[in-house]
C-alpha cells in the first residue's frame, strides 16, 4: 500500500524513509490543494475561525515551509475527520424568482 494513499485515520501510515511530513504530503493524504493547508494554518491563529478548535501545529519550519512528525500524524487525522464536509453550512441562499405579473 502506498503510504500517501492512506486514508484519514489510518494511523499506521508511515512514510518510510522519511523523518517529517511536509505540506505536499499532507495534500496527497486529504487530497487537497496546497493553499488549504496553508488556508488551515492561518485561520488556526488566534482571532481566526477554528481558533477554538485549531489546526496540529507544525513541529518545525524548513526555511518558510512547516512540517510536521510523523507522531503527530493522528492529532492531524482527527481534526480532518471532525471538520464538516464540503458545502457544509448551506453557503449563500439561492436567488427567489419574483413572479411576472
Amino acid at each position: 500500500m502506498d503510504p500517501h494513499s492512506a486514508q484519514v485515520g489510518d494511523s499506521s501510515a508511515t512514510l518510510p524513509g522519511k523523518p517529517f511530513i511536509d505540506v505536499t504530503d499532507l495534500c496527497q493524504r486529504y487530497a487537497v490543494k496546497p493553499r488549504a493547508v496553508y488556508s488551515w494554518l492561518q485561520r488556526s491563529r488566534p482571532g481566526g475561525i477554528y481558533a477554538n478548535r485549531p489546526f496540529p501545529a507544525p513541529a518545525g519550519y524548513h526555511g518558510r515551509q512547516p512540517y510536521w512528525l510523523p507522531r503527530q500524524l493522528p492529532a492531524v487525522d482527527e481534526w480532518r475527520r471532525s471538520m464538516p464536509g464540503r458545502g457544509a453550512g448551506g453557503g449563500r441562499p439561492p436567488r427567489r424568482s419574483e413572479p411576472n405579473g
